[in-house]
């Protein structure tokens, strides 16, 4: 099964996936914005991100850049 964080500002978009994604058997890490959200997945890296593109903290376009330049490269769904 898959690895897979969600990074959204919404907690209820979070909440869904989460339910959604776990119940099949896959791991689900969630985090409310792009800091925490690349900060987890430096610390446990994943298969797929799943990320909202307009946060307000940073806009999701951060995180693609950064998980572009990487050499593990999950897939990404935005």
């Amino acid at each position: 099964m898959a690895r897979i964080l969600v990074i959204d500002d919404e907690a209820l978009v979070r909440r869904l996936l989460r339910k959604m994604l776990e119940q099949p058997g896959h791991t689900l890490f969630d985090a409310p914005d792009v800091r925490k959200g690349m900060a987890l997945w430096r610390r446990k890296p994943v298969n797929i991100v799943i990320t909202d593109i307009f946060m307000t903290d940073k806009d999701g376009v951060e995180a693609l850049m950064e998980l572009k330049r990487s050499e593990e490269r999950p897939k990404i769904i935005a």
